[in-house]
């Protein structure tokens, strides 16, 4: 199950903002992963810029009653400009951070890239 609740419209309002929140229940392993989403657009939407801030939270427990937890946290960043109808070009930044027993910081990822996306009706 996934939830979304959008707080402010990037396009109503000065800048779009969200939540977003995704619980996992099972037998021996569940989580939850939360969201917030902001997104500024600029010349008549042309120019969007968006951030996403996200925080994951799972765990799994063991055949002998020990619980396994771990969290991830992560920052998306980009820009795209849309240059011609329906085509977008842009810049993606990615920071990436897991943590073994919520605790200890195993490792951090950095990923930037260019980006293309071409958005019809369907």
């Amino acid at each position: 199950m996934e939830a979304i609740y959008r707080v402010l419209s990037p396009y109503k309002d000065p800048i779009g903002l969200a939540f977003y929140l995704e619980p996992e229940i099972g037998d021996k392993e569940g989580g939850v992963e939360a969201k917030l989403l902001l997104q500024k657009n600029w010349l008549e939407d042309r120019l969007v810029w968006a951030l996403n801030v996200n925080y994951e939270y799972e765990y799994e427990k063991d055949d002998v009653g020990g619980l396994e937890r771990n969290g991830d946290f992560e920052w998306f960043t980009g820009l795209s400009y849309r240059f011609a109808s329906n085509w977008f070009a842009g810049l993606e930044f990615w920071n990436h951070h897991e943590f073994a027993d919520l605790t200890v910081h195993e490792h951090s990822a950095y990923f930037v890239g260019p980006t293309i996306h071409y958005g019809g009706k369907r």
